[in-house]
């Protein structure tokens, strides 16, 4: 009995490491990159991967890289870092700084300014609003362009926000604990 149930653990073993094994291929990005510098990765809906790295925006394309940190407009760029990007659902792309939130123009080829703050992370959630957390949180509504802190009473919140598209649920983790 005990070789039967040693048998059927390593089976299980055997196929749950097979169904977790992950293929990694190498692409050759021109310029280098400090790994411990990149800020986010998104891959848009024409297939480019957008890699935030310290103060550069890099668009890679398949074939070919192109910076679009000394493009975008209202920053300074040796005095921006870019901490997060987001892909939403809706195929918008934007990025978090220490100068700003900003918006990928198709048209243009250029990033927008949407807001002028310092912005540590960007989620969006079920009803395609976006949640930043820059020492404070608050909610960012695309379609009004109005962004609202999350208060409690007369106070912002101070913390960390989690959610995803999935999830009908926003946390905010505070050093008072989790709001929902």
């Amino acid at each position: 009995m005990k070789r039967i149930l040693v048998l059927v653990v390593l089976c299980v073993l055997v196929n749950e490491s097979s169904t977790f094994a992950q293929y990694f291929q190498h692409v050759q990005m021109p310029g280098s990159v400090e790994y411990s510098s990149v800020g986010g990765i998104a891959e848009d809906k024409d297939g480019r991967f957008w890699l935030l790295s310290g103060s550069e925006v890099r668009c890679y394309d398949g074939v070919s890289v192109r910076m679009y940190s000394d493009k975008i407009m209202d920053v300074t760029p040796q005095y921006t870092t870019y901490t997060h990007c987001l892909l939403t659902r809706s195929g918008d792309l934007y990025l978090a700084s220490n100068n700003g939130m900003f918006i990928y123009e198709p048209e243009r080829d250029n990033f927008k300014k949407v807001l002028p703050f310092y912005v540590r992370h960007i989620y969006e959630d079920a009803s395609s609003r976006l949640w930043i957390a820059h020492g404070e949180v608050s909610c960012y509504n695309p379609e009004s362009d109005e962004c609202m802190p999350v208060m409690m009473g007369d106070k912002p919140v101070l913390g960390q926000v989690f959610t995803n598209v999935n999830c009908p649920y926003v946390f905010i983790v505070t050093d008072d604990g989790i709001l929902q």
